[in-house]
């Protein structure tokens, strides 16, 4: 159970025999669009595909994820990779992503309420989730400031002290504590992991790695788009689009650390070398 959860109250989150509902969520994800890639691939639905999709969107909704948002966004990216649809459409399509993409950052960052929700406030201000530094405030609304922005505000800040080698693999927890005894981290947050891949490289790394990171992320991509006729197209059309999310959600996870990227790249480093085993046997 989670209390005080951001607009939904105390709220009961599935998150099977994992450490949180989002590494569940993105499980789930990885099966849910190799299934959907599958299915559009043979252009029939089979028994088991009625049975397991459903299975799993329920598994999905229950995690109360925000990355069910991104699943859809691969959704949507599938469904340009599969089907010949008008350009009207596909920009569309391309708009809706952007959107999606957008609204999946800001409300991970931000927290919206209503100003006269004041015991909310006060509730969130005490919570998890929320430093309870309020970023901006009308007549109208209150934009509060989650657990994740103070977090990335603090790995700047140490980024920022740390520029070219930073704090060290394993150390952040330790230098974030400092920081909150130093009150330059709000009180009531718990000692989190860095929450970000990329402000956690730089503060635990520095900026070279942090650029080492952004080369692998685009030589990776960009090297699954030139060679994606070795795989079969429904692996090269889940797997670009599981990817393509992953980048996004990297943004406010320690993507790294879950076990859903590196499932996915196993699937493609391995048809890459039954490709080139088979292409060395010819």
């Amino acid at each position: 159970t989670y209390y005080d959860f951001p607009y939904s109250g105390d709220t009961v989150r599935a998150l099977g025999f994992l450490s949180s509902p989002n590494m569940l969520m993105e499980l789930i994800g990885l099966a849910f669009m190799f299934l959907l890639a599958d299915v559009f691939y043979k252009k029939r639905i089979s028994i088991a595909d009625v049975i397991v999709l459903p299975v799993l969107g329920v598994g999905a909704f229950f995690t109360f994820s925000k990355e069910i948002i991104l699943v859809a966004v691969a959704g949507l990216i599938l469904v340009t990779l599969h089907f010949r649809i008008k350009q009207a459409i596909k920009m569309a399509i391309g708009l809706m992503i952007v959107i999606c993409c957008v609204g999946y950052i800001f409300f991970t960052h931000f927290i919206v309420l209503n100003t006269n929700q004041k015991s909310k406030i006060i509730d969130l201000s005490r919570s998890e989730f929320s430093s309870g530094k309020i970023i901006y405030e009308n007549e109208n609304f209150v934009l509060l400031e989650s657990s994740y922005m103070a977090l990335k505000a603090t790995s700047f800040n140490i980024g920022k002290e740390h520029c070219w080698l930073g704090i060290g693999s394993g150390n952040y927890t330790k230098k974030l504590l400092e920081e909150k005894q130093a009150g330059n981290y709000a009180a009531n947050l718990p000692i989190y992991d860095p929450h970000s891949t990329y402000w956690g490289i730089f503060a635990e790394n520095g900026v070279f790695v942090l650029v080492f990171l952004f080369a692998f992320v685009f030589i990776l991509t960009n090297q699954l788009i030139k060679h994606k006729q070795a795989f079969p197209f429904y692996d090269a059309s889940a797997i670009l689009a599981l990817l393509l999310i992953c980048w996004v959600n990297a943004i406010s996870c320690d993507i790294l650390n879950y076990r859903h990227l590196w499932v996915l790249l196993g699937i493609a480093s391995g048809i890459f070398a039954s490709k080139e085993v088979s292409k060395n046997s010819q």
